[in-house]
């Protein structure tokens, strides 16, 4: 599988990388997320609306509207492994004891509300999609931004998100992940040839596919390999 694409812009919010200053610097350096250091503040979202959100919807959405500051898009593909399943997982165990349900994990649970609530609030009647696709993920949103960049649409961005996993799954295979939120706007064009063959790999990726993306991408490298469980792609840059 081969895909030609061209990136207009990217970013990444997690712990200690915020402004554009920070995420330059986080790239110069070897990729690690810090687990010390506090978010930045939202600036794009109302104080009531980000209270309910959880922080990786908040990041999400902030990463959105930033990106909306400067550039029209026309359609959006919302990655996320694991959604808000912190929230699924109150609700269950409410369930569980026997106690009332919150309305708001009720109504925030799905796993398009980082979607929705990014369109609600800036207001954009656009295309938007949701994918959970596991640590592979990332290369099904990228086979999903090109079908939309073939449908018509002159640019797709890509919002890749999680958080903190609870600690209840952990027993269960699931690995925890650091809470971000990251970016890339697509356009067509043959800046980037992305080519993808299949691989194996038996333990979990360390850090997800998009924050590698985003690492590789900011720091100017000019090629550089993505490796997910079932698939894994290289990059090589034209420009």
């Amino acid at each position: 599988m081969h895909l030609s694409l061209s990136i207009k812009t990217s970013s990444i919010l997690c712990k200690g990388v915020s402004s554009l200053e920070e995420q330059l610097q986080w790239a110069k350096q070897d990729l690690k997320l810090s687990d010390d250091l506090p978010f930045g503040k939202l600036s794009h979202i109302p104080m009531m609306q980000a209270r309910r959100m959880s922080k990786a919807t908040s990041l999400a959405c902030e990463s959105f509207l930033t990106v909306l500051e400067t550039h029209s898009v026309d359609a959006a593909v919302f990655l996320s492994e694991h959604g808000e399943l912190e929230r699924s997982h109150k609700i269950l165990d409410a369930i569980n004891q026997n106690q009332n349900i919150s309305p708001t994990d009720f109504s925030m649970s799905v796993h398009n509300v980082a979607a929705g609530l990014s369109t609600i609030l800036s207001q954009k009647n656009i295309e938007v999609s949701s994918i959970s696709a596991g640590q592979d993920g990332l290369f099904q949103a990228l086979f999903e931004i090109m079908v939309l960049l073939e449908s018509g649409a002159e640019n797709v961005l890509l919002v890749a998100f999680d958080g903190n996993i609870p600690e209840f799954y952990h027993n269960y295979g699931v690995h925890d992940e650091p809470t971000y939120a990251m970016t890339m706007l697509f356009e067509k064009g043959n800046d980037w040839q992305i080519n993808f063959k299949n691989c194996s790999t038996e333990s979990a990726i360390a850090i997800p596919l998009p924050i590698q993306l985003a690492h590789a991408y900011l720091s100017t490298q000019q090629g550089f390999t993505l490796k997910g469980v079932n698939q894994l792609s290289t990059w090589e840059c034209n420009v």
